[in-house]
Parts: structure tokens; C-alpha cells; sequence
């Protein structure tokens, strides 16, 4: 595969700025953006990049968990910078900027990031999509010219075109003269004004833009395939880290996981065995747990299902039982599933052998290391995985 290079060029010589009264923490990595910097990177890997920067500048900058898989090569995707006394930040704007990157003060640092319009291509851009992104947020369009005609010459794509998914054509109509009125301004900004106040979002796909819904949008990153394995996680932490692989807020109903029981929001495990969709793995949740989660605008919208609800009682909620037991099955092609069952799944009659023998068994745990010396049960041998102390 031939390796492409993104060319970064920032050719300066700035006076130093001194922020006068720098306090700590944000205030330091501020002023530390305001100072010169000559750095040459010759054809160097991004993140490797990235490092020569920080170790010149002495400032830490850090690349966020989605960056690579945002990038047409991922971590293969290289960079070639040349600064002469230039400002770090504008270092950091001239080698991010052609690759639709963004970065932001982050604690005692920089964090790298996507910008939106990456993020909402929802897979791995081509170079040519990164380059048009870098175009439209760049190049400025003027009033009183064909916009589209602008936005082809500033591409240099003279198929580009909007296609719309929403509106009529008097609601398109209307949105179009709002969009103008906010002439002059970049592509980007452009399209932002064209979908705001309407419950619209664009993204861009090959040289087409498209006007869609944030509704089709959200559904769009929900479809993306991630790897889902927590174990042992408070449950507000997997759904939130769902959320953030889809690049989608999270909008919770107060009082929805006070539904569930204490033990399965301290301790939730969800492990698939294939990368999942964002979508599938809250499926899952919802099945196992009861919450409910539909799109809603770029969020994850968290609600408690109505058979949750109804285990409301006068005292406040009745939290649901916990999982007491599992068993492993293999389908037909080898593939291997653990269910869970909780006591209303169970005869009661086995519900109470698994107390009991759950019961003895915590008890000769507690002899065997020490817990309860005045307990008259003899000490038993380890069990399966554990070991003599």
C-alpha cells in the first residue's frame, strides 16, 4: 500500500508573549502554548510526532483513545513539520488542522481530539475526506456567490454537493438564507448555521454533504463496532464509556439506576466475544438490567423501562435480585455463553441449596484465613482457583 504523508508547514517568526499574572495549572499550560518554537519532523509517525513536540516544548500532550481510529492509516499516518519561532499552539494548529484534529487544554496538558466533523464520518476517512474537512474548515465563503460553487473551488472538488435527508423544500429554502446570513465564514461554520435550531447535523461521505437528522445521526454512531469487555465495572462506568466509543452524551432520567440493585451497579460485567455495536451491547444491558436507552438528539437517552417502574413500592423502589448462579453453553459452532439466572428464575427448592451451600462456604473461607477463629467448622481445603495462604 503506498504510504501517504500529511504536509504541515509553519513558516513564522513571532515575538514571545508573556501572560502576565500565570497562575497553576490551566494558567501554566497556557502561557507554555505562547511560547516560540523551532521543531523540524521529517516523514515521523503521528504519535511519535507528538512526542518530539512535548519533549520540546516541555509541555504534555496526549492523543485521546478514538484519535488513531480516526485517521485514514491510524497510527501509521505520519507528519512532516517544519517551525521556525513559532507559538506552540499554532505548532499544534498547523500539524492537527490538515487531519481535522482539534486539541484543548486538558488538566496539566494538551488533549488531541477529533473534531466533530471527523467524528461524525463514523468510520476511517479516506485522505481525500480529510483533506476536503480541512478545506471547509479554512477556507472562508463569501456573501453574494453560489455557496456551492464556493465550496467546490475551495475543495477543489467540482462534484461536491449537499444532499439532503430532511426538510421540504420550503424548510430547505429557510435554512439556506439563515445559513447566508452568516456570511463570511468557513465551510464548516456554514453548515453548522445551515443545521442549527432544526435538529440537524451533516457529515461528509466521498465528496458528498449530507443533511441528515441528529436522530439518523445518533442511530448511525450507535452502529459503530467496539470491543465490549468490562468486568467487574460500576455500571454507570460501562454505560458511560458505551456512550464515549459512540461519541454520544448521555442524557439519564434522575433516579433510573436506583432501580437497580446496589451489587449489579457497583459490579456489572458485559463481556462479548466479537466487537459489538454500541447499539447491541445496550441491548444487551437493557435485556439483562431494565434500563431502557434510545437516541435522542447525539445522546444516549437512559430511562427505566416500564417493568422496572413497576416494581415500585410505597417505601421507594424494589431493587431487583441479583444473578445467584450461571451456566456455560456451547452452540453448534463452538462458540461459548454464560446465563445468568436470578432466585425468581429458579425452583425455590434449589434457590435455598444454593444459600445454604453458599452460606457453609463463606463460613469455611473465613476459618481458612483467619476471619472467625471461635467457628467450630473444620477448615476446608481450597477451593477450585485459590491457593493455600
Amino acid at each position: 500500500m503506498k504510504r501517504r504523508t500529511i504536509v504541515a508547514m509553519v513558516l513564522a517568526v513571532l515575538a514571545p508573549v508573556t501572560i502576565a499574572g500565570a497562575q497553576e495549572g490551566q494558567g501554566i499550560v497556557m502561557r507554555a502554548l505562547d511560547e516560540p518554537l523551532s521543531i523540524e519532523i521529517a516523514d515521523m509517525p503521528i504519535t511519535e510526532a507528538l512526542k518530539e513536540v512535548s519533549a520540546k516544548s516541555g509541555l504534555s500532550i496526549q492523543m485521546g483513545d478514538d484519535v488513531l481510529a480516526r485517521l485514514p492509516h491510524g497510527e501509521e499516518t505520519r507528519l512532516r513539520i517544519v517551525a521556525r519561532d513559532v507559538k506552540l499552539r499554532d505548532v499544534l494548529a498547523g500539524m492537527l488542522g490538515p487531519m481535522s484534529l482539534q486539541w484543548h487544554v486538558d488538566r496539566m496538558g494538551v488533549l488531541v481530539a477529533p473534531s466533530p466533523q471527523l467524528q461524525r464520518i463514523n468510520r476511517r476517512p479516506t485522505f481525500a475526506e480529510v483533506a476536503i474537512l480541512n478545506k471547509l474548515a479554512t477556507v472562508k465563503i463569501e456573501l453574494g456567490k453560489p455557496v456551492i460553487e464556493q465550496l467546490q473551488q475551495a475543495t477543489a472538488e467540482k462534484d461536491l454537493a449537499l444532499i439532503w435527508h430532511v426538510g421540504d423544500q420550503q424548510e430547505r429554502a429557510k435554512a439556506l438564507e439563515m445559513a447566508e446570513r452568516s456570511l463570511p465564514a468557513t465551510g464548516v461554520a456554514y453548515l453548522d448555521r445551515l443545521c442549527h435550531g432544526r435538529g440537524w447535523t451533516w457529515y461528509l461521505w466521498g465528496t458528498d454533504l449530507m443533511i441528515v437528522s441528529k436522530q439518523m445521526q445518533t442511530n448511525r454512531q450507535l452502529s459503530r463496532q467496539v470491543p465490549v469487555r468490562y468486568s467487574n465495572q460500576p455500571l454507570l462506568n460501562v454505560i458511560e464509556d458505551l456512550a464515549g466509543k459512540a461519541d454520544l452524551k448521555l442524557k439519564i432520567d434522575p433516579g433510573a439506576l436506583q432501580y437497580i440493585n446496589e451489587e449489579t451497579r457497583r459490579n456489572f460485567t458485559l463481556l462479548m466475544k466479537t466487537e459489538a455495536t454500541v447499539a447491541d451491547a445496550l441491548e444487551v444491558i437493557s435485556g439483562v438490567i431494565g434500563l431502557r436507552f434510545a437516541p435522542d438528539d447525539l445522546a444516549i437517552h437512559v430511562s427505566a423501562s416500564e417493568a422496572l417502574t413497576a416494581t415500585t413500592l410505597p417505601s421507594g423502589p424494589r431493587q431487583r435480585l441479583p444473578f445467584i448462579a450461571t451456566m456455560k453453553y456451547v452452540d453448534k459452532a463452538g462458540e461459548e455463553y454464560m446465563i445468568f439466572f436470578r432466585p425468581d428464575d429458579l425452583p425455590p427448592g434449589l434457590v435455598e441449596d444454593i444459600a445454604k451451600k453458599k452460606a457453609e462456604r463463606i463460613k469455611q473461607l473465613k476459618v481458612q484465613y483467619g476471619f472467625d477463629t471461635n467457628a467450630e467448622t473444620e477448615p476446608a481445603g481450597p477451593g477450585p482457583g485459590e491457593q493455600k495462604p
